[in-house]
């Protein structure tokens, strides 16, 4: 496990980097700043107003991904339990798919929630916290994508721990971590290039008269590729298939250079499709209660 930074440029005190209390612990900054986004950047737009343009502005690319993998392995019937569900714009899809009993949670529940149940009628979503709240309800399935790199190896244990006692006999837990698993192009890609990506610009809109702060927060962590199975394997899990690794792109989007050309260019896409196999975005676990 290493610990994982972020690096940002931030050109205005009110803007998303610039919002973040820098003298806050790891804990507390993810915390704090998650329910802060629940809480303003998770409110109703007009986006919010039909399910085509909800799903137009928040349905994004890496959540294709797991949403594709997803309706293959679930039943309609199943009792799901989203765990970190965020705006929910990946269980909405699979909601309005025909999953119906699926309940969302947060640490808050976003600020628009409300104005989506009109929409998505029937809808549960729940403020739960899975280290500290207790609920006698069990669940066939709990997915829980891009929340695991947010948790050190003590958490991720309780993480198990407590999936375990959520589920039904012969439960199923699906998660992605969020971030590549450690590889020597996925550290050279964060703790290289990013970082001097990062330093180049700031100098440049220095250079340009603007008023810039280079800004740097440890924003979680990165695994070996076996590190989380071997948790889960301890602690009430097994791995029910090989961990299916896709989404070649996401990863590259984190750079300012590199994300011009995601869209635009389909041969210069080719090339980092060919270079993000070494550091796929979604790294889907398929884990069995034992």
């Amino acid at each position: 496990m290493l610990k994982f930074f972020w690096y940002a440029i931030t050109f205005k005190k009110n803007d998303y980097f610039g919002r973040i209390n820098k003298n806050l612990d790891y804990l507390k900054l993810k915390k704090e700043n998650w329910e802060y986004q629940l809480r303003s950047s998770f409110k109703s737009t007009k986006s919010y107003n039909s399910k085509k343009k909800f799903f137009k502005e928040y349905f994004l690319e890496e959540h294709n991904t797991y949403f594709n993998y997803l309706k293959k392995k679930l039943k309609k019937n199943d009792k799901i339990l989203s765990i970190g569900s965020g705006r929910g714009a990946l269980e909405l899809k699979l909601y309005d798919l025909g999953f119906k009993k699926i309940t969302l949670t947060d640490l808050e529940i976003p600020a628009g929630q409300k104005k989506l149940n009109r929409i998505f009628k029937y809808v549960k979503y729940k403020k739960f916290n899975l280290f500290k709240n207790k609920t006698k309800k069990k669940y066939d399935v709990i997915i829980c994508m891009n929340l695991l790199y947010a948790f050190n190896k003590n958490q991720i244990r309780s993480f198990f721990i407590s999936c375990s006692k959520l589920l039904n006999k012969n439960g199923k837990l699906i998660l992605s971590p969020g971030l590549a698993p450690i590889s020597l192009t996925n550290l050279f890609y964060n703790f290289i290039y990013l970082q001097l990506e990062c330093f180049l610009f700031f100098l440049y809109f220095k250079i340009k008269g603007k008023e810039v702060t280079l800004f740097k927060y440890h924003h979680g962590f990165l695994f070996k590729k076996n590190e989380i199975i071997d948790i889960a394997l301890t602690n009430n899990f097994t791995l029910s298939e090989k961990v299916f690794r896709n989404d070649f792109l996401s990863e590259f989007r984190r750079s300012l250079f590199l994300r011009k050309f995601i869209n635009k260019d389909f041969k210069k896409n080719i090339i980092l499709k060919t270079l993000g196999r070494f550091i796929p975005f979604a790294n889907i676990h398929y884990f069995k209660l034992k």
